[in-house]
């Protein structure tokens, strides 16, 4: 998770607004890596008539490490226009991503041929849990590389800090893959049919409202860095920090809303549709205060938003998880592969249409503040879809 939040899209936005990339341009670098969660669905559907002669394990770390070695082409590229920088860097994010993300479909089916049942919202829990150190320790470091590197000029380079960053986020991929290695997995033998997901009401239903709600954040959740350090004036060292803060709080709060998730699909407690609802309409608000264009006043607002936003972003990613894992029923653990792999292709779709649409937005909307006036717009959209369609994947 280091790994992929150093080559993700908050440090790939933020360093395009230090090159001075322009803001119609910024969809490039937000949306292009998204697309390259449709292209792991053409990934599984060509290893799939191989599936019973593979290995998980070893093709889940061997699709890792191409996917990570793949961004040791920046290094290459020429130096020149920012533009023309910005665009190879994208088709790097997307091709990584697109592999990347091929290994993580098979990893569902390696986790879920062991996971017991009663314990997927815990089992989730604790990877959140652990998920969320490593992307605190990637915030903080790129919080002290972008504080001693960072240059108040703006050049057509690939940018000093960012580079740093860049050799780090490869170190943390290696050494992932180690640990990775060392995981026990039974092998189980199974036929991948896209078919029998298609066929489904039930899993076309998760699927679609899954990526209702994915496009709700994609609409504004891209250009929050690129609003806070080029239209605010805040640091990106600062930006780097409240992410971290937003770790903290799902850190904190992953390893009690698997066990809550657990309880709630026993009979117990709160229903997954009232815990559904109410992570989903706290998510919904977030964007609102940052209507407030000043950098002094966003200094206080942005670190404790952002630490609620990780407590309650941990509940929603864990009871999706858990959901998803127990839609692939006990039986047969190859569906955790193909609801992981139709659900991430169609996300990538919306998400990138969206992050489009979101730049669209803030453009259109420049007389009415612009940015300010997609937060408003952004969480209208994502509380229709928290009040309406969420309570209905039940």
């Amino acid at each position: 998770m280091a790994f992929e939040t150093w080559v993700g899209p908050i440090y790939l936005a933020a360093w395009a607004g230090k090159i001075g990339l322009p803001a119609e341009k910024l969809p490039w670098l937000t949306s292009v890596p998204l697309l390259g969660a449709v292209a792991q669905a053409f990934g599984v559907a060509a290893l799939s008539s191989l599936a019973s002669r593979l290995t998980l394990k070893w093709t889940c770390i061997t699709l890792s490490l191409v996917s990570r070695t793949l961004w040791c082409l920046a290094f290459l590229l020429p130096l020149g226009h920012s533009e023309s920088l910005g665009q190879s860097i994208g088709i790097i994010a997307a091709v990584s991503s697109a592999v990347g993300l091929t290994a993580t479909s098979f990893w569902m089916s390696w986790m879920k041929s062991w996971v017991p049942r009663r314990f997927e919202g815990r089992f989730w829990g604790v990877r959140a849990r652990g998920s969320t150190l490593g992307v605190l320790a990637a915030h903080g470091i790129a919080a002290l590389s972008l504080h001693f590197f960072e240059s108040p000029s703006s050049d057509s380079t690939l940018h000093e800090p960012f580079a740093v960053i860049l050799i780090v986020a490869l170190l943390s991929g290696l050494g992932s893959l180690w640990i990775l290695g060392r995981l026990p997995y039974t092998d189980v033998s199974y036929k991948l049919r896209f078919k029998e997901i298609l066929a489904s009401r039930s899993d076309l239903r998760l699927i679609g409202i899954a990526c209702l709600f994915h496009a709700g954040i994609s609409l504004v959740g891209p250009y929050f860095p690129y609003y806070f350090t080029h239209v605010v004036g805040l640091k990106t060292s600062e930006i780097s920090l409240w992410y971290g803060l937003t770790q903290v709080g799902m850190m904190v709060s992953a390893m009690v809303w698997g066990k809550r998730w657990d309880l709630a699909f026993s009979g117990n407690g709160r229903s997954p549709r009232q815990l559904l609802r109410f992570t989903g309409s706290i998510l919904a608000l977030s964007p609102l205060p940052y209507v407030i264009r000043q950098a002094e006043i966003l200094r206080w607002i942005g670190p404790i938003e952002y630490f609620v936003n990780g407590l309650i972003w941990a509940g929603f990613q864990v009871g999706l998880s858990t959901i998803l894992f127990r839609s692939a029923g006990k039986s047969d653990p190859a569906r955790a592969t193909l609801l992981f792999s139709v659900m991430t292709a169609a996300q990538g779709v919306t998400g990138a249409l969206a992050a489009w649409l979101g730049s669209e937005l803030s453009l259109a909307l420049a007389p009415w503040g612009g940015f300010q006036a997609l937060w408003v717009v952004g969480s209208l959209i994502r509380l229709v879809i928290a009040w309406w369609f969420l309570p209905r994947l039940f």
